[in-house]
């Protein structure tokens, strides 16, 4: 069984309500409308493990440039427009792969964040959206544990995408 959970212009967003149907319907919904596929291509290059690598080597390697002073430097905001880049270039494929820009794609996180039920996918999302911000990646820069804990976020979710691509996982088979 599915419902209408919000109406905007004229698109409709279907939520399952615990039938396959449903899913299937809000799943074609999401995908078709929303730029479901669009996300799926990413999160499958973010959770790659030379990309979380490459990410994971740069934030070490910079690191060292950010203390606790309380004044912002600004070598922070070069450092901050270099990860960018790095983040954009890995984003890249994906994004070209559909047609789309950084921009349009993280409006579209935007959107699609407002209108999922789903708490993994909003989570993922809200990282995605704020990844992206300096105060975010400042403090990342300046706690190891945070950067750490945010690694271990990112390698929990490449292991369940990754059992969740297995072919036993898929057909419910143990």
């Amino acid at each position: 069984m599915w419902r209408v959970i919000n109406r905007r212009n004229t698109s409709i967003v279907c939520r399952k309500m615990q039938s396959p149907a449903g899913k299937y319907i809000s799943n074609f919904v999401v995908d078709n409308f929303y730029g479901g596929k669009v996300l799926k291509d990413v999160v499958a290059a973010c959770l790659q493990s030379e990309t979380l690598v490459q990410i994971e080597d740069f934030m070490k390697s910079n690191a060292g440039f950010f203390t606790d002073d309380e004044e912002h430097k600004l070598v922070y905001a070069e450092i901050f427009g270099k990860y960018c880049e790095l983040i954009e270039n890995l984003l890249e494929e994906p994004l070209r792969k559909h047609k789309t820009t950084v921009e349009s794609f993280m409006e579209l996180c935007g959107k699609l964040h407002d209108s999922m039920d789903d708490k993994n996918v909003q989570v993922f999302l809200d990282l995605l959206l704020t990844i992206t911000k300096y105060e975010f990646f400042a403090e990342l820069m300046l706690s190891s544990e945070k950067r750490d804990y945010y690694f271990y976020i990112l390698k929990g979710w490449q292991e369940q995408t990754k059992r969740a691509q297995r072919p036993s996982a898929r057909s419910g088979k143990k």
